[in-house]
């Protein structure tokens, strides 16, 4: 009986360290996954954070500025002149310059380059230097999800490119070649699209676009004429009037050709009715 016990306590102790050892070897795999999920997550997150681009990082803003503004001047030489050295103190340049005359007023119409970290100093600079403004229009347009997602679409463009290049090497026969070189050139084409795109939002983001509008109107001196002056001015005025009715009566031509050739046509029904009734 004694020696039963011993058999009994021995076969329970073993038993328990053979559960001990199961269980020790669940848990290490699923330690495993969890250190591979943990690694895999922390690479993931270590990727999102990272620039997609090296020196941008993808938390920054692309803020695209633009406007319009309009001012009123005395002098239009004077605020083109000062306006320059506005721009050039700023950093900026000029993109286009149209001058306008009509009637008592002259307009110059500028397209101006301003970067874009100076555009709202620009504009406040102007507001006290030139005349009185008369219009203003800014707008402030984020492009930054574009932006981002042109900057994936072109890192996934260049894996694929890379792919394919590699399977230049490994093309089996003439078809297969010509596939993938026509991958490769519509890959690069989207890419040249891509970048083009990508130069263009850095340009705009980069140095906003201000249109500016100085208006100068020319004030004639007046005064009160003189009797022989206006005399003239009327004789000049309806000399020149009755010219202007004469050359329409001459550009109506064909009018005048048919009233007088129905005027014709019944003068002489008129006298062949008359002479009907002689001879009855």
């Amino acid at each position: 009986m004694r020696y039963f016990f011993v058999l009994f306590a021995l076969l329970f102790i073993g038993c328990s360290q053979e559960k001990s050892n199961s269980y020790d070897d669940v848990s290490a795999p699923s330690m495993g996954l969890s250190t591979e999920n943990e690694k895999s997550e922390s690479e993931v997150s270590s990727d999102q954070s990272a620039p997609i681009v090296p020196g941008i990082p993808a938390s920054v803003l692309k803020i695209l500025k633009s406007g319009q503004i309009g001012f009123e001047v005395t002098d239009l030489q004077k605020s083109k002149k000062s306006l320059d050295t506005l721009v050039e103190v700023m950093g900026g340049y000029l993109q286009n310059e149209v001058l306008n005359t009509y009637g008592s007023s002259n307009t110059l119409q500028l397209s101006i380059r301003i970067p874009a970290a100076r555009f709202d100093d620009f504009i406040k600079a102007m507001e006290a230097k030139e005349g009185q403004m008369v219009s203003k229009s800014i707008q402030a347009n984020d492009v930054s999800e574009e932006y981002h997602d042109l900057e994936l679409r072109l890192k996934s463009s260049e894996a694929y490119l890379s792919q394919y290049r590699s399977l230049l090497t490994k093309a089996q026969s003439i078809k297969d070649l010509m596939e993938i070189q026509e991958k490769i050139r519509g890959i690069e084409t989207e890419m040249d699209v891509q970048k083009g795109r990508l130069l263009f939002l850095n340009d705009r983001v980069s140095m906003s676009v201000l249109d500016v509008e100085l208006r100068q109107y020319v004030r004639h001196a007046g005064g009160k004429t003189n009797f022989g002056t206006r005399l003239w001015n009327a004789v000049s005025n309806g000399f020149e009037a009755g010219l202007d009715i004469l050359v329409l009566l001459v550009t109506i031509w064909p009018v005048w050709i048919f009233v007088l050739g129905l005027f014709g046509f019944w003068k002489m029904r008129k006298r062949k009715k008359v002479v009907a009734g002689e001879i009855q």
